[in-house]
């Protein structure tokens, strides 16, 4: 057998040989930076979905707040029965003016009728019970015209759960994408979320 050196059995080889490593170092590459895509990537849709997680924790924490106009008449027909005693005072001066035929028996002339003129105040002082026994029907309509402000915290609503368990599950995602690629994945502590 020959000695030969090895930069003449580098010479010797066939195109074919060195196409193959061409090909083979060109897919190395195209490999490597495809896996370094795809871990960028990952990184990005990680810090993604972290970001959703906190807009979901803002959204559990913020508060809706909004005025109602209400404009609307309310009808109202109703009986008020009243059945009470009230004690009514009267204070007053009676005036009297009048002419009264008086008949005197006058000596020798029989009875003979005098007029008397009557003109004189009379004083009325007393208390008196009257009883009020009546219905008293009602029929209106109430206009209302007002602006009620609203104020409802998301936290003392039944979404908060459900923003809850949102949450969670994006930040359990989020770590499981910022994790190690090769590790295997940790399961979701709620079954109803991935």
């Amino acid at each position: 057998m020959q000695n030969t050196s090895p930069s003449e059995i580098l010479k010797t080889r066939p195109p074919d040989y060195w196409a193959l490593w061409f090909v083979a170092l060109i897919s190395l590459a195209l490999n490597v930076w495809l896996i370094n895509g795809l871990l960028v990537a990952r990184r990005q849709a990680a810090q993604a979905v972290l970001q959703a997680a906190e807009s979901v924790q803002d959204l559990r924490a913020s508060t809706f707040e909004t005025t109602v106009q209400i404009d609307q008449s309310i009808p109202i027909n109703l009986s008020v029965p009243i059945n009470q005693t009230l004690t009514v005072p009267i204070d007053t001066q009676l005036p009297v003016s009048a002419i009264v035929q008086v008949p005197i028996e006058v000596p020798f002339l029989g009875a003979q009728i005098f007029d008397v003129p009557i003109n004189t105040t009379i004083p009325i002082k007393f208390e008196t019970q009257l009883p009020v026994n009546i219905t008293v029907p009602i029929s209106a309509n109430i206009p209302v015209e007002l602006t009620v402000p609203v104020k409802i915290d998301v936290a003392n609503t039944p979404l908060n759960s459900t923003l809850q368990k949102a949450e969670n599950a994006l930040s359990n995602f989020a770590l499981q994408l910022s994790g190690n690629p090769l590790a295997a994945p940790t399961p979701s502590p709620d079954p109803r979320w991935p």
